[in-house]
């Protein structure tokens, strides 16, 4: 399942950014159940995609998949979660370099990942719970077969 390999990606590229072991990646829905834990952490969830299909039938579904997806980096400050949402930017751009000399490999089950646009976040939620959070967004366009 693609979920499962973006956050693997995401948690080895957000522990090298912030220098810690085992960075928490999950998903959105499970935000609010752990927004009491110590910052930083990520929230992700897949965004609408729109899917390309033949005339040939059911099982004509056309392949790879371009499927969208938004990281929301949650941070104490708003500098590190500039920080880190910078670090991803910058994977993802390392997984698609021109010079072989600082390409990455693109993670087993994708096919190529695109940054497609990045902001910052305000949860009004986190505000009610008196949780000090600054969150960075990045949207993603990953390839990948079902």
């Amino acid at each position: 399942m693609i979920e499962h390999v973006l956050r693997e990606w995401l948690s080895g590229v957000l522990s090298a950014a912030a220098g810690v072991a085992g960075f928490d990646v999950f998903p959105v829905y499970a935000q609010l159940e752990r927004a009491q834990q110590p910052a930083p952490y990520a929230a992700y969830r897949r965004l609408p995609t729109r899917r390309e299909y033949t005339l040939d039938g059911r099982g004509a579904m056309i392949t790879p998949v371009h499927g969208q997806f938004r990281v929301t980096v949650w941070a104490e400050t708003y500098d590190k979660a500039a920080e880190l949402s910078a670090a991803l930017i910058e994977a993802a751009a390392l997984l698609a370099s021109d010079d072989e000399s600082e390409r990455v490999e693109i993670p087993e089950g994708m096919e190529a990942l695109f940054v497609i646009a990045d902001s910052d976040v305000h949860d009004p939620n986190l505000d009610l719970m008196q949780i000090p959070r600054y969150g960075r967004a990045v949207d993603f366009t990953i390839v990948y077969d079902e």
